[in-house]
């Protein structure tokens, strides 16, 4: 059975050692976009300890340094709880998708952008199903007549699987309860 690891971008999970080992243990590599601060929790909990540690300070010692961190993230679940519970949510969904009404322009455009992150995630791979993958992401919102997004594809070239994966969309849409419905929007 094949493992994958979902990795952010740091430059020591890229290093041959690593990438060596993954392949003796048949242990795939994925690497999360250099910059996914709405994809990536870690990634925003760690800019969050940079800033509490890092700015505007000097520490003559590792150790000092290494204790700063320790400190901050020992305050995680009482001094900083309130700033970090609105900063390690999942926005796009809780704001979003799951929001109480019709999504305002702002939330349109972020919701538009959602095909494309999918497919920086997924990345260039030589793998038929990670290809797959791919177009089917890049797709699942194209519209026969070409007003679909990211990309004002229409007709014929759009991909079949891109026009099959819409119509599953479409079903869910239709079928699953969701808040924007509930409220007849």
């Amino acid at each position: 059975m094949p493992i994958t690891f979902i990795l952010d971008n740091a430059r020591y999970q890229k290093c041959t050692v690593v990438k060596n080992l993954a392949a003796q243990l048949h242990i795939e590599l994925v690497f999360l976009p250099p910059y996914s601060p709405n994809l990536n929790l870690i990634e925003r909990l760690w800019k969050f300890v940079k800033k509490q540690c890092l700015y505007s300070k000097y520490y003559s010692e590792f150790a000092k340094f290494k204790n700063a961190i320790m400190d901050c993230l020992q305050k995680n679940h009482s001094q900083h709880k309130e700033e970090l519970a609105s900063l390690l949510t999942p926005n796009f969904q809780y704001n979003i998708l799951l929001k109480l009404g019709k999504p305002d322009e702002t939330e349109w455009v972020v919701m538009r952008m959602h095909p494309a992150m999918c497919a920086e995630i997924i990345g260039n791979h030589p793998g038929i199903l990670r290809q797959t993958a791919c177009i089917l992401a890049l797709t699942h919102h194209k519209k026969w007549d070409g007003s679909g997004y990211p990309k004002k594809l229409r007709g014929e070239e759009i991909p079949l699987s891109g026009r099959i994966i819409t119509i599953a969309d479409v079903f869910d849409a239709l079928t699953i309860d969701r808040p924007s419905k509930r409220h007849g929007l």
